[in-house]
């Protein structure tokens, strides 16, 4: 019973640490809104799979703001 995440489920699951994550670096002012908004799109597009993978992705493209 229950043996299979249904894929609603692990989307869920993949999508909500995701959007967290964005959302605390847009509110500490390290990534600019226009690039939150970006990223965001990404992530629901499924560009990334988990948190770590996206603060790759935003430190190889310099996505950071300096001097904070």
């Amino acid at each position: 019973k229950h043996a299979r995440t249904p894929k609603k489920r692990a989307w869920i699951k993949r999508i909500r640490p995701l959007r967290r994550e964005l959302r605390k670096l847009r509110d500490r002012k390290l990534i600019t809104a226009a690039n939150y908004r970006k990223l965001y799109k990404n992530a629901k597009g499924g560009m990334f799979t988990s948190v770590a993978q996206l603060n790759r992705y935003i430190k190889e493209k310099e996505l950071i703001r300096r001097g904070r």
